[in-house]
């Protein structure tokens, strides 16, 4: 199993789970959204017919194709910082409509709090992520 955890680095939940989920052999990556695009890189590719989407993150000591993630934690979502340009709000926007297709295309993936429903209740669903925490494990 492996367990894509989306938080900054020293997020005072996100560090114990990712410890503890290790500790039981699980393939944990934890990933601020904040480091893109200076940081690291989202690559997406297709396949032949043009339909079926692969993306790779890659950033310094660490690499993981999104294929291989079977659960995603939206502990705390951050926003990509884009180095300074003359058009900063192009940048910025460029970034969330990468990050929106991230979202789709984890779409079929088990999700312990999905991005909608953070949403519309601002994170504030916490019975709903801790029963989806048991079920994933």
């Amino acid at each position: 199993m492996t367990v894509l955890i989306l938080a900054p680095p020293r997020d005072e939940h996100a560090s114990p789970v990712r410890a503890e989920l290790e500790r039981r052999g699980v393939r944990v990556h934890q990933f601020d959204l904040a480091e893109l695009p200076r940081f690291a890189s989202l690559s997406v590719e297709f396949d032949g017919r043009g339909v079926d989407p692969r993306a790779h993150v890659e950033r310094e000591g660490d690499s993981f194709d999104l294929d291989d993630v079977e659960t995603v934690w939206l502990r705390r979502l951050s926003s990509p910082q884009p180095p300074p340009l003359r058009d900063q709000w192009w940048a910025r926007s460029e970034c969330n409509n990468l990050l929106s297709g991230l979202a789709l295309a984890l779409h079929d993936r088990r999700w312990v709090n999905q991005p909608a429903a953070m949403a519309l209740d601002g994170g504030r669903g916490k019975i709903r992520q801790l029963q989806a925490a048991r079920a994933a494990g």
